[in-house]
């Protein structure tokens, strides 16, 4: 076939940022501007009948082969190595490009990157990992030197029969003041007899001193408990082949408030939290609205977090008086990530911007329990893809940016912002760089998102429609 057309979603007239075109193998090759985070795939053109017979295409459930898919992370792990050694990056994003437009041609698809879930495994399938890391089948003592100048040493215990091709799941302990880690892990987890030391990876760093620094970010010569438990995690991402499905966090007594504080902060990272014996802080459970909990001989704090979840008729923040270690793996056996929510209540515990899920809370204002001049900032952001719209309330924030993906919108289809009473209406062209540099960024395979798009709160409602998604 002769002819040939540039291909977002359905929409043929979207305006793309092309710096070449060329031939290249009997594929067309397209080299994006660096800049840009706009996409496209480049197809032929199939006939009206070819088009008929076209598979439908569900975000949510993988559609290409597994060798296709293995295809596309040994490419993806090229262009990272390329981009980490700062040579051949153009070369290596042309080659990824090439295998999209054969497997897009071979597969009758019109834009590859519609299918998140597929380039979600092939993020996944892209990384290498250590056969034996560190604490595999014994448990073992470790040090990493921390981005505040401090030494952090934790212990970890895995699976003996872990394989680095099959993803593990992972449970981060935060523990009580008074513990003696080494004794504690082996008494309550892994010799308890109940196989968790077979299935999971258990990790629990050693805290700073002061109890009172644990829920804080830290600073430099003033360690916190949230930073150093989230760089331990990041280590343990690097060494073992972690299901970012399937990540749990677990505060025991004094631990509590910090797991708890860290799970409001990053939501979209765990796939629930335990608490035994220790009360949070006074938290909103705004921000665990997919988030599930389980609150073991809590107090006063937890025994109200469980009442505004009855009241709101949410069933995952449960508080029950006592537990056993088997019931509590049963639990997290039970859970996995909600990683692709459709509606996002967060309240920010910072003035700096978070991202919650596919949704980046920014301009967020100080809090203030002033009766007077009270200041409590929240966002609240419902998804409805049938219609196609995003329906934006909150308060005491500037704004948001929005995260686009194939699983919780239809990108084929122009999608409406509606953001305190303003509607925008905008086409989004999936961008496969900014897929890549995101997930290279956050490390999280698991949400592959293709575009971005920032909007402010405004003081009077208008309509305002404009082109092109990510500027």
């Amino acid at each position: 076939m002769n002819h040939v057309r540039s291909i977002i979603g359905t929409h043929a007239s979207r305006t793309t940022r092309l710096f070449a075109t060329r031939l290249r193998s009997g594929a067309l090759r397209t080299t994006v501007a660096a800049s840009a985070l706009a996409a496209v795939v480049v197809l032929p053109l199939m006939a009206q009948d070819e088009e008929a017979e076209a598979p439908v295409i569900r975000a949510d459930t993988a559609q290409l082969k597994e060798r296709d898919q293995k295809d596309l992370a040994k490419h993806i792990a090229e262009y990272y190595e390329a981009r980490a050694a700062s040579e051949g990056v153009l070369e290596a994003r042309e080659e990824l490009e090439d295998r999209i437009a054969a497997i897009a041609k071979r597969e009758k698809i019109d834009d590859l990157l519609s299918l998140a879930s597929d380039w979600e495994a092939a993020l996944r399938l892209s990384k290498d990992f250590k056969s034996s890391p560190s604490g595999k089948g014994r448990l073992k003592e470790e040090m990493l030197d921390g981005v505040y100048g401090d030494e952090i040493t934790y212990y970890v215990h895995g699976p003996k029969n872990y394989k680095n091709t099959e993803p593990v799941p992972v449970l981060i302990i935060v523990p009580d003041a008074q513990q003696k880690i080494e004794d504690d892990l082996r008494n309550d987890w892994i010799e308890e007899g109940i196989g968790i030391e077979d299935e999971y990876v258990i990790v629990c760093p050693k805290m700073p001193g002061a109890t009172d620094n644990w829920t804080q970010m830290g600073s430099k010569g003033r360690p916190g408990g949230v930073d150093r438990i989230l760089q331990v995690f990041k280590r343990i991402k690097s060494d073992w082949n972690v299901d970012g499905e399937r990540v749990f966090l677990c505060g025991v007594e004094d631990g509590v408030p910090a797991a708890l504080r860290i799970a409001a902060l990053y939501p979209d990272r765990f796939a629930g939290v335990i608490g035994i014996s220790g009360d949070p802080e006074a938290l909103s459970i705004d921000n665990f609205a997919n988030v599930p909990l389980f609150l073991v001989s809590g107090s006063t704090n937890a025994t109200q977090m469980g009442r505004d979840a009855e009241a709101r008729g949410w069933d995952h923040i449960e508080t029950p008086a006592t537990a056993s270690s088997a019931e509590i793996l049963a639990w997290m056996q039970s859970k996995t990530r909600r990683a692709h929510p459709t509606e996002i209540y967060y309240r920010p515990l910072e003035t700096f911007g978070r991202d919650a899920y596919w949704l980046r809370v920014e301009g967020a204002s100080e809090r203030s329990t002033d009766p007077e001049n009270p200041v409590d900032p929240w966002v609240h952001a419902v998804a409805d893809r049938s219609t196609n719209t995003v329906t934006i309330e909150g308060a005491d924030v500037r704004g948001v940016v929005l995260f686009y993906s194939d699983r919780v919108l239809d990108l084929d289809r122009p999608v409406t912002v509606k953001i305190g009473g303003v509607t925008h209406q905008h086409v989004v062209d999936r961008s496969l760089e900014f897929m890549l540099e995101r997930a290279r960024n956050t490390g999280d395979a698991g949400r592959a998102y293709f575009g971005q798009r920032p909007f402010d709160f405004p003081e009077v409602a208008t309509t305002a429609t404009d082109e092109g998604a990510g500027e």
